[in-house]
């Protein structure tokens, strides 16, 4: 069974006043590392593990919050750097050490004299977060200066806590009385999405089932060619009838970093009498209906073109590269017996698409 051992050590951090500690922390590079802050200022750093301590030689740091008290937060990358945070009211509300605490400098620039009541960064260490009274701050040690992070849109509150989620590439505040607003780092490190979708098609009734397989999305948003909208994960659709359909799904997260992904279908529709109903009228394609090899005319189209055959399912089963401005000539290979989509790229963009049905 796992247990929780409790060891109370000897040293006495009010130095025999009437202080008490208000923030404790542990280096992320080194347990050993230890500091400690008490509610009357005092800053306190072990290098081996707590057994012995070394109070810090710098005045007037910032004071405790009664309930909350100070913050304490351990560089992730420099050994021997930490950043505390209390009271600005009578000095600066953040300070950094670089020697473990021996001396600390201010860390004040444009950032109000208010209450700061928990920090946090980046793994980098290169943007640290303040939760303040007068609302959400980070600094960037890129320029040495504070910023406010509020914006317009959220609230006009006291922020009582921060915490950093690297896999979101977010910072999350909690607020007094507003609740959790998560402020998303939109760079070059922020994580994309990938969209993609499973697809079923029953052709007795033409539905589809679209089950989403994307990832790194925050919403979702579909549209059907028959005007079908919607921002469900996944999808079940009933289309109007037999025809050629695109869903286009896109995956999104706050930082409008997207990725869209595109399904032509085609349902199998046996009336031959309906074919020129989704025809192209500038591609002529023959024999169709018919099997064997294709005589394909793209009326004033020219240059290098990309001949495309998809299923009823919207798959890709064959291609051929070619040059309009004349006939050509395309044998698909054999195909089942059905409905198919033949469609003409040019420079990635579709010119032509028509029904082709193929006989045994």
């Amino acid at each position: 069974n796992n247990t929780i051992g409790v060891q109370e050590e000897p040293f006495d951090f009010s130095l025999g006043t009437n202080a008490s500690i208000s923030a404790m922390a542990i280096s992320s590079l080194d347990p050993a590392q230890r500091y400690v802050l008490t509610d009357n200022a005092r800053f306190f750093y072990s290098t081996d593990g707590g057994g012995s301590w070394q109070s810090s030689g710098t005045a007037a740091l910032p004071g405790s919050h009664y309930f909350y008290g100070n913050a304490i937060w351990p560089s992730p990358v420099t050994p021997g750097k930490v950043y505390i945070a209390g009271s600005g009211y009578s000095n600066a509300p953040v300070f950094v050490s670089t020697n473990h605490g021996q001396s600390f400098t201010a860390l004040d620039q444009g950032l109000p004299g208010t209450l700061v009541y928990d920090l946090c960064g980046t793994p980098e260490d290169d943007m640290l977060f303040a939760a303040t009274e007068v609302g959400p701050y980070v600094y960037l040690a890129s320029t040495g200066q504070w910023y406010p992070m509020d914006g317009l849109h959220a609230p006009d509150q006291i922020y009582w806590s921060v915490e950093y989620v690297d896999s979101l590439r977010a910072v999350r505040f909690g607020t007094y009385g507003r609740g959790i607003w998560d402020f998303f780092i939109c760079d070059d490190q922020a994580p994309e999405p990938v969209a993609g979708f499973d697809m079923l098609i029953d052709s007795s009734t033409y539905s589809l089932s679209l089950t989403n397989t994307s990832s790194g999305a925050w919403t979702y948003e579909w549209l059907i060619s028959d005007g079908t909208t919607s921002n469900q994960a996944s999808l079940n659709h009933s289309l109007p009838g037999p025809g050629v359909y695109i869903v286009r799904l896109t995956a999104s997260t706050p930082c409008a970093s997207d990725v869209t992904l595109e399904q032509v279908i085609l349902l199998p529709d046996t009336n031959t009498t309906n074919l020129t109903s989704l025809a192209d009228q500038t591609l002529r394609v023959y024999p169709n209906p018919g099997s064997g090899p294709l005589a394909i005319e793209l009326g004033e189209t020219t240059g290098a073109v990309h001949l495309r055959l998809r299923n009823p399912q919207g798959r890709l089963v064959a291609s051929h590269h070619a040059r309009g401005g004349q006939t050509i000539r395309w044998d698909p290979g054999p195909l089942p017996a059905g409905l198919y989509l033949l469609e003409v790229w040019q420079a990635g963009r579709r010119l032509h698409a028509t029904k082709l049905l193929r006989q045994p």
